[in-house]
Formats: structure tokens, sequence, C-alpha cells
């Protein structure tokens, strides 16, 4: 990332507290839901979640925002996939809606739209700068165009835990072919910001249904990977497919991760909603979650 890319992320987090404007009102649920207790906070929780085409049409629907916005604030860093608005003015929309009448303050990284139609979607990860610094990000490159829409990488730091959060939508008709090429990256990956090992690589990877056999993920990701949002889980608010995971690698798996912590966040219960079609109008997904340690000190070499 050059220069210009760090001051305008810089300046980003500078001017975010501007954006609140006042008090969210309460939405499908009824209830308000501020952001997660941070004081004297041990751990992080971190979060992917595919918005099914979230675009102007999507943030036009006062009570689906209402959702969103209160499932973004349980979580701090919410890396989102599916972000579809050629005028790219979604993402800033969905920030200004967090921080407003939030108890801290919401920063966003995106990537750039990706896509070999004219169907492009873009990564973005919101997090609270507050609990964790953002120190670079980049899009990985595709010389070989193995993906058709390559990963968006973010360094991070909370207290004594630094990591590379990788966030992937995989293509579901190339699903086995893109998980592969995403476990082979790693390295590439891993040398964008030298020393570190930890590695968490998460999002909609299409990785169980017709798309692909979920036996055949831990062969793809086998050891030192960890495979930490298991089949057992539902991850769509349509089938009983677990599509969405959270991959670990290195000190991520064997130290930072709290064991047991990665689950689903279903928002219809969390929220009391029971109107299947607006649940499903909300997303056809669910995001993934895992809870990681920030002051055991850094176990990197």
């Amino acid at each position: 990332m050059n220069r210009l890319d760090d001051w305008l992320l810089r300046l980003r987090e500078l001017l975010a507290p501007l954006f609140l404007a006042g008090a969210l009102a309460a939405g499908a649920a009824g209830t308000v839901l501020v952001g997660p207790e941070h004081s004297d906070a041990t751990e992080i929780q971190v979060a992917a979640f595919n918005i099914q085409v979230f675009g102007q049409t999507k943030r036009g629907n006062a009570e689906v925002m209402d959702v969103l916005v209160q499932t973004a604030r349980q979580f701090d860093i919410l890396a989102v996939q599916e972000v579809r608005d050629a005028s790219e003015t979604t993402a800033d929309f969905f920030l200004d809606r967090i921080n407003a009448g939030a108890n801290l303050t919401y920063a966003m990284v995106e990537g750039p739209r990706l896509g070999r139609t004219s169907s492009k979607e873009q990564y973005v990860i919101y997090y609270v700068p507050a609990v964790v610094t953002l120190l670079s990000s980049f899009t990985l490159d595709d010389p070989d165009d193995l993906f058709e829409r390559e990963p968006l990488a973010a360094v991070f730091q909370a207290g004594g835990f630094d990591f590379i959060l990788v966030v992937c939508h995989i293509k579901p008709d190339a699903a086995e072919a893109e998980l592969q090429a995403l476990a082979a990256a790693v390295p590439r990956l891993l040398a964008q910001a030298p020393g570190e090992q930890d590695l968490v690589l998460m999002g909609d990877f299409n990785a169980d249904g017709s798309y692909l056999n979920e036996d055949e993920l831990p062969d793809i990701f086998a050891a030192p990977f960890q495979i930490v949002i298991s089949d057992t889980l539902v991850t769509t608010t349509r089938t009983q497919n677990t599509y969405d995971r959270i991959i670990l690698a290195d000190g991520g798996a064997s130290a930072e991760y709290v064991a047991g912590s990665a689950a689903v966040f279903l928002f219809d219960q969390e929220f009391g909603l029971t109107d299947p079609d607006f649940v499903r109008t909300v997303s056809d997904h669910y995001p993934v979650y895992a809870n990681f340690n920030i002051d055991l000190g850094d176990d990197d070499p």
C-alpha cells in the first residue's frame, strides 16, 4: 500500500466521529443495540458477513438496515462481502448508520470492485479503532486470474495480538479450485507482513452443498490450518448448509484463538425476528465469528 493509501485510511479514521448523526431509531427487533462492551476487554470478536446484494435497494429498506446496523455493532471487526453498488456509496452509507448513536466509533477499509462480469462486488471491513489498529491492507495479486473476486487482506493489531485478516467470497461453481488457490496463496499473504504468522481466513467459501463436498475441505486446508466453523453449523437462512467458514493458521490457531468460541450469529433469533421472508430479505447468510485473546503477548518469532 502506498503513502496515499495510508493517508486516506488515516483520514477516514479521523473523520469517522463526524459521521455521528443522532440515535438510531428502534428497528425490526424493537431494540437499539449500541455495541459490545469493551472496557477491560481481554478478547476481540471478529466476524464475516455476506450481506446478499448489498446496494442501494437494500440500504433503502429501513427495517433491513436496522437489523444490519444492530448486527454490525456486535463485533470489533466485521468483514462484509457482496457489496454491489456502482456508485460506491453503500460502504460509507453503512458506516454512517453504524456510527449513528454507537457507543464506539467504527472505521472501515474497502477493497476495489471485483468480478469478471458487469456484476462486481466489494469487500469492506468495519472495525473499532479504539480496540484494534489497522496497520495495512492490500488486495491479493492474482496474475493467473484464479479468483473471481481476489481476497482482501488487512493487518490488524489489538493488544498483544497482531494478525492478517483475509476475507474472500469464493465463486460457487469454482469452489474447489478457488479454495485450493486460497490455501496455496497463504505464503504470499504472509509475505506481505514480514514476521507475521497469525492469519485468519474468513468469508462465504461456498464450502458445502452442490458446490463442494464438505468432506474435502480438511484435505484442502490440512494442518497447520484449523477449520473452526465446523460442518455441524448452519450459516445460511435458506438452506442447512455451511457455506461460510473461518480457518486459522499457525499462531492464530494455537494461541490467541479462544477454543470453542467460533459460532454463527443467528440475527433472527437474537433480535426476535419471526417472519422468514423478512429474514431472507436481510440476507441469505448469517454472520460467522470467533473470539481471540489480546492479552497473551505476541507469539510471532
